[in-house]
């Protein structure tokens, strides 16, 4: 996630797109993203946090996917409304599970090293490493080794899930 937002602008002005497709791409993923914030806790009350980043997984993989192999920089745009179904699923999701994985008074320790993991030493493992596959391979490469890594982030989670005899159901 922190790789492909360092160089979604680069990618869309790759194929063409100008920076007010940058803008606009931007603005589609963040109205998307209040959407789903405003009803994560009835998705969340609805389905099992495990169930759910099973789920954004999935959708980050066939996002990432279908950004990889389209013709034009619109749609890589258009795509961006499916930010709310990644990231904000995912996230919300990470952050409902630790907090039932953890002891209380670790809950706020917790959320900070999510936060360091997921907005920081990702963000530079993946600016380098993203950087490298772009400048080498392009964008398409780029989007394609994400929505691998995302195939086996789903991998993973399935079989979290299996595991964790979950049904499906918010604990």
């Amino acid at each position: 996630m922190r790789t492909i937002d360092s160089f979604l602008g680069v990618y869309v002005q790759s194929l063409g797109g100008s920076t007010g497709d940058v803008g606009q791409a931007w603005f589609l993923a963040a109205v998307r993203e209040v959407a789903f914030f405003a009803v994560s806790a009835r998705i969340l009350q609805r389905w099992s946090e495990i169930k759910l980043i099973a789920c954004a997984t999935a959708f980050y993989t066939i996002r990432y996917l279908l950004c990889a192999i389209v013709p034009s920089a619109e749609w890589v745009v258009f795509l961006q409304l499916t930010q709310g179904l990644t990231f904000v699923i995912f996230y919300t999701a990470a952050i409902q599970n630790l907090y039932r994985i953890i002891p209380e008074e670790w809950k706020a320790t917790g959320q900070t090293v999510l936060a360091v993991l997921f907005f920081g030493i990702s963000g530079i493992i993946g600016s380098i490493a993203g950087g490298w596959v772009f400048q080498q391979f392009g964008g398409g490469a780029l989007y394609a080794a994400m929505a691998v890594c995302s195939l086996v982030a789903f991998g993973y989670s399935l079989l979290i899930w299996r595991e964790s005899g979950d049904q499906g159901n918010a604990a």
